[in-house]
This record gives structure tokens, sequence and C-alpha cells, in this order.
């Protein structure tokens, strides 16, 4: 069995560029294309 870690990370840059789809991403391991943005 492999072992996990536990990591804190934060994520900055503008509106838009894709944060919150990168996280999604990494997570889950597909990628959304229509994304709501976070007012």
């Amino acid at each position: 069995m492999a072992k996990s870690a536990e990591v804190k990370l934060a994520i900055f840059g503008r509106a838009g560029v894709g944060k919150s789809a990168l996280v999604v991403r990494f997570l889950t391991k597909r990628f959304i294309w229509e994304y709501d943005p976070t007012l």
C-alpha cells in the first residue's frame, strides 16, 4: 500500500486564468470545459 502525505497548497493568479479548473483536474483527473467562475 502506498503512503500518502498531507500537502497544503496555495494557488495565486488573476481572475479567469483557471485556478479552480487546475485544482479540479488535479483532484479528479478530469477537466471541466464549461466552468462557472466563483463570484
